[in-house]
This record gives C-alpha cells, structure tokens and sequence, in this order.
C-alpha cells in the first residue's frame, strides 16, 4: 500500500465523529485510514504489528514538528 502524500475522500459507511490525540513527527490527510499505536496516539494506516484501526480521517493535520499528544485529529470509527 502506498502512503497518501494528499488529502483524499473516502467514502464511508457509518459512525459518529470522534478526537484522537497524534503521535509525534505525524501529518495525517483527510481521507487517510487511521489506527491507533501501542502508546495509544493516532498514525496513519499502515503495514505493521501493534497497530488497531480504528476509522477516517475527517480532517487534515500536521503534528510533524511536534510532541505525542501536541495536535488531535478528528475521525470517523469503522473501516
């Protein structure tokens, strides 16, 4: 799966909006499928081991340049 380098639309089937706090050096594009790590902050989907999904991204934000926790990410639960 290759990395969303923009915002992208993302159909989705159901849920309510909820807030995930980011984790650090993290941009996350609307549209991005999100899970949550180890340590419980939200990254974007991808290929790796302790991770759960946990939705969609609504919005885009950039916590490149911050702590764990600096910025939250609103999303959409379900896949």
């Amino acid at each position: 799966m290759t990395a969303l380098t923009k915002d992208r639309n993302t159909p989705r089937l159901q849920g309510d909006d909820r807030q995930g706090l980011v984790a650090a050096s993290t941009t996350i594009y609307a549209g991005a499928m999100l899970m949550r790590n180890a340590t419980g902050y939200v990254v974007q989907g991808q290929t790796a081991t302790g991770l759960v999904g946990i939705g969609r991204a609504g919005e885009q934000v950039d916590n490149s340049s911050g702590s764990a926790g600096d910025r939250t990410v609103a999303y959409r639960p379900g896949t």
